[in-house]
């Protein structure tokens, strides 16, 4: 690129598209092999997270150094979970260690208000709360830890002669991730991959009816959204039937969606429409309850399209007139 007989942005633009794209790959990863201009290189493995550094601001440093020394982009993938841990703060390490094979995602999801100052609050009422209890002793077996009404040796006796039915659960599955959590995170049901800026549906591990007469606003995860991946809101009807989908898209494709990876979420509420027909949602989804209606449709083909019109001219002579003309797209 650059030479003759290619030398301008014209002759470039005639090229195969694939010469240009690897053109650009090339150039991308030329550019991460060059190293800063009076700035010693500093190896990957000695990366680690500052006492009051953010997790992402971490990351970001750990994934640019293993970009520009390890070429195999598997082996990126695995030392960036890695050293993710190993490397990080205390605060952040005894988060991590929590979670179970969690993604580089829930990780930085897990570790984004460690150091604030809601943090340090929950951490000083733990340690007090601790405090609290460890001196005071039980008055029914007195031991300390625990109070009277929590004592392991006062726990009431299950009745084993009741007749009455099991319950039933009707959260379909779905629970809120905290106490006082307002949504109910989703995973993927499939691995997806997106080759273009389309809009793509994807399948996700919950179902309808979410029971309890409860309808749900689907929305994307704030941390995807910041990936570049788009999740388009919905509604999930009280009535519907059957696996529930999202419709996302990404502006810089391609963009790979490993099954079980968590994109969206459900908002829950108690839908307030005063009137509503009696037709029933059912397995009906992304599209009208009612009759479909499809207007003049054209196939797609490499030339321009062509409509025939016929005119009535009653009783006129001619009785009809016929008009080709090409249809403007």
């Amino acid at each position: 690129m650059g030479e003759a007989p290619v030398q301008t942005p014209q002759l470039q633009a005639r090229l195969n598209p694939a010469i240009l794209q690897q053109s650009r790959q090339l150039a991308y990863q030329a550019l991460l092999k060059t190293p800063d201009t009076g700035k010693a290189t500093q190896s990957f493995v000695s990366i680690k997270q500052g006492i009051t550094e953010s997790f992402m601001s971490f990351i970001d440093k750990q994934k640019e150094a293993i970009e520009k020394q390890v070429e195999n982009e598997a082996a990126r993938e695995v030392l960036l979970m890695k050293l993710a841990v190993e490397n990080a703060n205390v605060d952040c390490k005894r988060v991590l260690q929590t979670l179970c094979n969690p993604s580089l995602v829930e990780m930085m999801e897990a570790c984004q208000k460690v150091g604030s100052f809601e943090h340090q609050a929950q951490a000083m009422a733990s340690a007090f709360e601790a405090l609290r209890f460890d001196n005071r002793a039980c008055f029914r077996c007195g031991k300390t830890g625990h109070f009277k009404r929590n004592c392991p040796n006062c726990k009431p006796v299950a009745r084993t002669d009741t007749s009455a039915s099991a319950s039933h659960d009707n959260s379909n599955g779905l629970r809120g991730r905290t106490a006082g959590s307002a949504r109910m995170d989703v995973t993927t049901d499939a691995e997806v991959i997106i080759e273009d800026q389309t809009i793509h549906r994807v399948p996700l591990n919950a179902r309808g009816p979410l029971g309890g007469g409860l309808s749900a606003l689907l929305l994307g995860r704030s941390s995807v959204t910041l990936k570049g991946l788009f999740v388009l809101p919905g509604v999930v009807d009280a009535d519907y039937e059957g696996q529930i989908q999202a419709m996302i898209w990404t502006p810089s494709p391609p963009f790979v969606i490993p099954k079980g990876s968590w994109i969206a979420q459900l908002v829950p509420f108690r839908s307030q429409v005063p009137v509503t027909d009696s037709v029933k949602r059912g397995k009906g989804g992304f599209g009208s309850t009612g009759t479909p209606l499809i207007l003049w449709a054209q196939t797609v083909q490499s030339q321009w399209p062509m409509l025939t019109c016929t005119l009535s001219n009653g009783q006129g002579t001619p009785r009809t007139i016929k008009l080709q003309g090409m249809i403007d797209t």
